[in-house]
């Protein structure tokens, strides 16, 4: 992580990060990390961009085993509403990826999404206590331990 990167994502700056990717992707754009970040700070901030390139480029596919990139795809499925197409993705990974704190957030959310609140619950504490998260993951982790509480 470069030193600007390190500033935005401690900051919790998205939209910075997203700029950043966006300025890197031209010169890197076989560099599988970066799209990887590109998309997910893109899907965080509901650009057009982050469907393109998570769903509609079809490049996460090839890496069904890197949990980072494994969790973009299912989180941009969660967004158009595929939830159990997008959980089925997370559950192929090991269970000790899943514990990574940044995947552990969206595991939970899509298990939430699908109404395994109790399932979900561990993977949210995970995710509250042991990451760090950007604004926008803030809410999605807010929004999902609000949801297993009404159920």
């Amino acid at each position: 992580m470069n030193s600007l990167e390190r500033l935005y994502y401690n900051a919790g700056n998205t939209a910075g990060l997203y700029q950043l990717y966006l300025a890197l992707f031209p010169g890197s754009t076989k560099n599988l990390a970066l799209k990887n970040n590109l998309a997910a700070t893109a899907l965080l901030l509901k650009t057009k961009c982050g469907r393109r390139l998570s769903v509609g480029g079809g490049y996460l596919r090839p890496s069904p085993t890197n949990a980072d990139v494994v969790s973009t795809y299912a989180y941009a499925l969660h967004l158009q509403g595929h939830d159990n197409e997008g959980l089925a993705a997370l559950q192929k990974l090991k269970p000790s990826q899943l514990e990574k704190p940044s995947i552990a957030l969206y595991y939970g959310v899509l298990l939430s999404a699908t109404g395994r609140a109790s399932e979900a619950a561990p993977y949210l504490q995970l995710a509250r206590t042991k990451g760090q998260l950007l604004t926008e993951e803030k809410q999605l982790l807010t929004e999902a331990e609000k949801k297993n509480q009404t159920k």
